[in-house]
């Protein structure tokens, strides 16, 4: 996974029951082909039919390009959501004002 804090993403993982092992990028990597194969070498040396990654990295991982083939392996993704349990009010203005921002 290419994240900013992939210990986090592990430990959901293994909260969840994961068993395999971990091959973390740094956050906003741009993959290489050489990535690529290393990210597949890897799942076939022990013996992984799947990978679970981030949102954005699903998409440049499970797309085939012109230089190499559909990856040999299942691409799912570990899906993140936030709840806001005290301070809601505020954090939708803040948003509010970012969006206004944003769109000015």
């Amino acid at each position: 996974c290419g994240i900013g804090r992939p210990e986090s993403f592990t430990r959901t993982l293994e909260e969840l029951g994961a068993e395999g092992e971990v091959l973390a990028f740094p956050d906003h990597w741009r993959f290489s082909e050489g990535d690529f194969r290393l990210v597949s070498e890897r799942a076939r040396k022990i013996g992984a039919d799947l990978i679970v990654t981030t949102e954005k990295d699903a998409v440049r991982l499970s797309q085939p390009t012109a230089d190499r083939p559909k990856a040999p392996f299942e691409v799912y993704v570990l899906l993140v959501s936030l709840d806001i349990l005290r301070g809601r009010g505020r954090a939708e203005k803040l948003l509010a004002e970012i969006e206004s921002l944003s769109a000015a």
